[in-house]
């Protein structure tokens, strides 16, 4: 709880970085993007950050598929429901694991694969958490850790890396 404002930040660039280690084809495309956008300027500067669309997606597919709060705070339900057969009676406490949500084979196809291209279709998918198919934290934007620390954060340290490096995974045998 105390660490979402930035351990979730600093996971969340870990694993976007590791899928794309694991994924060459992956980290060429979004690193052809952050050269295309910033090689001219030299730097990276935060205001031209809404130009990676694809590093978007990546991030997005680091979030569904390793969500930094993996169990979502409780809720409570206001009202009696019935969600899957299930009969939830008003005033129980809820909580979605959202990391099992991120896998589902019932929401995502091929779920246990790291396809960021699933996001360029889908403009309505949003990091504010209003499509229930992608909702790394919760539905409304003030339940939301990145309302400390903003998404374009998150993008711009991958952005940094990627820029004047070629990344590559180490073999075993070297040390």
């Amino acid at each position: 709880m105390f660490s979402a404002g930035s351990e979730t930040s600093s996971t969340t660039i870990d694993w976007a970085m590791a899928e794309m280690l694991k994924h060459p084809r992956i980290l060429k495309k979004a690193q052809d993007e952050v050269r295309q956008v910033f090689d001219k300027k030299g730097c990276v500067d935060e205001v031209y950050i809404h130009e990676l669309k694809y590093l978007k997606c990546v991030i997005k597919e680091s979030l569904r598929m390793h969500p930094p709060i993996p169990l979502l705070l409780p809720r409570e339900c206001h009202d009696p429901c019935a969600i899957d057969g299930y009969d939830i009676p008003a005033r129980t406490r809820v909580m979605v694991n959202a990391w099992a949500h991120g896998r589902d084979p019932g929401c995502w196809k091929e779920a246990e694969s790291f396809k960021p291209e699933r996001y360029l279709d889908i403009n309505s998918a949003d990091y504010k958490g209003n499509n229930f198919e992608y909702m790394p934290f919760w539905r409304r934007k003030e339940d939301m850790p990145w309302n400390v620390v903003r998404p374009c954060k998150r993008r711009a340290p991958a952005c940094d890396v990627s820029l004047p490096f070629r990344l590559v995974v180490a073999s075993r045998n070297e040390t």
